[in-house]
Order: C-alpha cells, then structure tokens, then sequence
C-alpha cells in the first residue's frame, strides 16, 4: 500500500466515502489551478485538464517537489494553505486508486463521479446517468452498473 493509501486505512472508508472522495477530485483541481477547470478522459483512460495552472501556491508546490512528499503536515508547517495540502492529498489519493482500475473503469467512475458540475440549487454533483455513459461507451446499461460496482469494490478492497 502507498503512503497515502496508509493513511486512509486508519479510517472507515466505505463506498460511499470513495464516492465523496471521488467527485472531490475536480474541485481538487480547481483550488490547485486557482480556476474552474474542463476534464476530459481520453480512450486509455487517462484524465486531462484542460488550461493551466495558475495559482501561485501550486507553483510553489511543484518547485520544491512538495507533490512527492510524504508528510503531509511538513507541507502546512511549511506555509503551505491547508486546502492546498488537502487538494493534494485528494489527487493522489485518487490516481493510486485509478492505477487499480481497468480502463473501462476507470472511464465508467469518470463519467458517474469525478467529471462533474455542482448544482447550486440542487445541491449536489450534476454527472452523467448510467444510461448516459452507456450510449456514451456503447455499453449495455447493466454492463456500466457492473463495472461502477466493481470498481468501487475494488478502491474499497484496496483501501483495506
């Protein structure tokens, strides 16, 4: 298990934390950025962002390598905000558990979580329907329903 897997450990995950945990994955990325940002997969299951970075903070992060650390609190006494250390934490948290997944996956848990718009009104996290990503990856729906709860079976596995 990795450092920041260890860290999670100590605590009760269970699906519906990977799922909190999962669709905080892009506000993640704004704080990081300082911007809202637009998220795309590709077809090996790789997350893009689009735009660049433009918070002063992350810059400093990624100068001294802090994205490599594995103290995370070294990162907050040394200056660095919190909610940057917290972002951070997230982000790799996420990409440990995606490194787990079958590209199927790993699109399928894009698709239903991670790429999302908040809805103010609603208050909740406006993703794609299971009938959406199935049209979307030419999938039956029970296949994508199948793979959304495999895979958080297997974050939730790997996570023990």
């Amino acid at each position: 298990m990795y450092e920041v897997v260890s860290f999670f450990a100590s605590l009760r995950i269970d699906k519906e934390t990977i799922i909190d945990l999962l669709q905080q994955y892009k506000k993640s990325l704004q704080i990081l950025m300082g911007r809202r940002i637009h998220l795309y997969i590709d077809e090996d299951g790789e997350i893009h962002v689009e735009g660049a970075f433009k918070n002063d903070e992350y810059q400093k992060i990624k100068a001294f390598k802090a994205l490599k650390v594995k103290d995370f609190n070294s990162l907050i006494t040394n200056g660095i905000p919190k909610e940057i250390v917290d972002s951070i934490v997230i982000l790799k948290l996420i990409d440990e558990w995606m490194n787990i997944l079958t590209t199927k996956e790993k699109i399928v848990l894009f698709h239903a979580y991670i790429n999302h718009d908040f809805e103010k009104n609603g208050n909740h996290y406006k993703t794609l329907s299971i009938r959406e990503i199935s049209k979307k990856m030419n999938l039956p729906k029970s296949t994508v329903y199948d793979l959304m709860q495999k895979s958080l079976t297997k974050i939730l596995q790997y996570n023990i």
